[in-house]
């Protein structure tokens, strides 16, 4: 006789151990400076904080549309509308969500029916795939290409999509969906107009194909680069929905508010989807985001916030590179990968063989990242966790830092990782 766990819910036992909850009960468990989980240690801005405390005071305490509040969905209207070049409909073209990973969950369950294919790039946001598990959708892994071995890169920039394989995949998997992130996590690789717009070419072979770009790290570009928006190329409008995220770009991630532009005919589906799910956004968190959008130009708050995360990105990574962790320099987002497999404490686990069939547990990265933490007391996430399986995994030894921490944070963690040898 079946049991309720055999019979239900069978999406969601499909789902693989999450990395980041497991690094993040190691770091606590052993007491460890935590650069793992993306999430900023330093404070949130305090215009923030104190819109969200006019706005509970002044009674914006019930329930919101499902939408989004109005003066939220106009802020956002008014900030994003020369960024696409069009004038955004407020009511028709922009709908909120519980965080950019709430998100995620209503686009995927709301557009895609079980079976359907999402073809992601990867190294990825593993909750693309988690969430696809659970829906039971079937994820399509394309590998990022480099044209040098990963121990010689240098930059994110030099991961590239290969766009043959790329349109091979499209045409022989009946790809319902496309996910694009820039700047990407875990690289921090920031997509060029050149290469989105090769990409486009690509996509215009198969205009049944949806876009979610995800573009949550959109403000975190650094030295002088452009953020790019796929949305904005040719007709690709009409087909993308992209995605965005309060929590990070006001350091915020535990206020879960997120959003999302896109045409009508998808944003009106998505706003009925959010109606039966959750309803409603917090009311007086959209009250407080909207507020700080329209302070955050006036206060050039967008440009301070990338020059700070750049200056931390800056100091951890010379720490890297002079202690011979091999960091490959991002672009933007909130992370710094790092090619360990010449790292004296890696060489124990370099000739391990991935089999497909072995837990990621077992893999050198993670293993790796686990004595770091429990050892040497400082928290990582092993990439491994960033694949569909051992035969898209392009290097075995590769861990993510997170930099967007406070000054102590990272002063701890760049002293153990130049002490290590």
């Amino acid at each position: 006789m079946k049991s309720i766990n055999d019979s239900h819910h069978n999406g969601i036992h499909k789902i693989a151990s999450n990395v980041f909850v497991e690094f993040s009960q190691f770091a606590l468990q052993y007491n460890a400076v935590n650069l793992g989980q993306g999430f900023p240690s330093f404070k949130t801005p305090e215009f923030l904080k104190k819109a969200a405390i006019e706005a509970i005071n002044a009674d914006f305490n019930q329930y919101s549309r499902p939408g989004g509040h109005p003066m939220l969905v106009q802020a956002i209207s008014n900030l994003y509308s020369p960024l696409f070049h069009r004038d955004l409909n407020p009511m028709t073209e922009i709908v909120t969500f519980n965080g950019a990973q709430g998100g995620i969950t209503a686009i995927l369950s709301t557009l895609l029916n079980r079976g359907d294919k999402l073809a992601i790039f990867e190294p990825y946001f593993d909750s693309y795939v988690s969430i696809s598990t659970m829906l039971g959708l079937e994820t399509v892994g394309i590998p990022f290409e480099t044209a040098v071995p990963f121990d010689q890169l240098k930059t994110s920039g030099e991961f590239y999509v290969d766009l043959k394989k790329l349109d091979r995949i499209l045409a022989q998997e009946n790809v319902k969906a496309l996910v694009l992130n820039t700047p990407h996590n875990p690289l921090g690789k920031v997509f060029t107009r050149k290469e989105l717009e090769e990409i486009v070419c690509v996509l215009e072979k198969y205009p049944e194909i949806l876009i979610i770009s995800d573009e949550v790290y959109e403000f975190m570009c650094y030295d002088g680069r452009k953020h790019e928006r796929i949305a904005t190329i040719s007709n690709m409008f009409d087909r993308t929905i992209s995605l965005f995220s309060a929590g990070k770009t006001f350091s915020c991630t535990g206020w879960r508010v997120g959003y999302a532009i896109a045409p009508h005919h998808l944003a009106q589906t998505l706003i009925k989807a959010q109606s039966l799910i959750t309803f409603c956004v917090a009311t007086p968190l959209e009250v407080a985001v909207a507020k700080a959008i329209d302070q955050a130009r006036d206060l050039q708050y967008f440009d301070k916030q990338a020059k700070q995360l750049q200056s931390k990105r800056d100091r951890l990574y010379q720490a890297l590179k002079v202690s011979g962790w091999h960091p490959i320099f991002p672009e933007g987002g909130y992370f710094i990968c790092c090619n360990i497999i010449k790292h004296k404490m890696f060489q124990k686990y370099k000739d391990t063989k991935i089999a497909k069939s072995m837990p990621k547990k077992q893999y050198p990265d993670y293993q790796f990242a686990l004595e770091l933490c429990k050892t040497h007391k400082l928290t990582t996430i092993p990439l491994s966790g960033f694949y569909t399986n051992a035969v898209s995994l392009t290097e075995t030894g590769m861990i993510r830092l997170a930099f967007c921490k406070d000054e102590a944070t990272l002063d701890a963690a760049m002293n153990i990782i130049c002490q290590m040898e």
